[in-house]
């Protein structure tokens, strides 16, 4: 299949498109036609070297997919081949202490896909049926793919419920899980931080100030 790799790390002059290795669909796991995979930060980040990070080159990267379900493998239940689908990128073992609680992004051994695995820049992507998310007809595999990091965070999906009389740290008061999170975690006598970037610009100002006026200590 067709795959955008690097063999090596740095900027945007180390990527290929040449042949990679075709996925071979396991028990629990479907093979994707991949239509559309969104650029994000951590493709960057992936890409330029990241300290600690060690990858089996060549790297695929791709974190934010979108496609259609092209085979199933066995025990697979409710998903069916042609059905439209959005990955998410996070992988947990589902046995931790973590995973039993509901919070798979603190599983002991959670990777992402397109950072500690081989991504979704290429035709086809192996990923186990949890990880996937049925998207409607209406909405277009681009938009899918621009949306899934920002949509699968515990937070996006319930909201972030504090106590009384607790407090939290948020942190990037800009990003849309934060803004789900302050919005969904004020109760009386609750004590809510948050973060945002240094500066004197206009933006910085603006969000500092809406931080404030919905009762956040800066």
């Amino acid at each position: 299949m067709k795959a955008a790799f690097f063999r090596e790390h740095g900027g945007p002059e180390v990527l290929e498109i040449g042949e990679a290795p075709e996925p071979v669909v396991a028990a629990g796991t479907v093979v994707v036609s991949v239509r559309a995979v969104a650029l994000n930060h951590l493709d960057l980040w992936v890409r330029r070297g990241i300290p600690g990070l060690a990858l089996e080159l060549p790297h695929i990267g791709g974190s934010d997919v979108a496609g259609v379900i092209e085979e199933v493998g066995l025990d697979v239940k409710g998903w069916s081949v042609g059905d439209r689908v959005a990955v998410n990128p996070g992988l947990w073992c589902g046995e931790c202490d973590f995973c039993a609680r509901g919070e798979e992004s603190l599983c002991r051994s959670y990777r992402i896909i397109g950072e500690h695995v081989r991504g979704g820049a290429a035709e086809r992507l192996r990923v186990p049926t949890s990880n996937l998310y049925a998207i409607p007809a209406s909405l277009a595999f681009e938009e899918a793919a621009r949306r899934a990091r920002r949509s699968w965070s515990r937070v996006a999906r319930e909201g972030f419920p504090l106590p009384r009389f607790r407090s939290a740290c948020i942190s990037a008061r800009g990003s849309s899980c934060s803004l789900r999170a302050r919005r969904t975690s004020g109760s009386a006598g609750s004590w809510l931080h948050t973060t945002s970037s240094i500066g004197w610009s206009r933006d910085s100002r603006r969000k500092c100030d809406a931080s404030r006026t919905e009762g956040a200590w800066m």
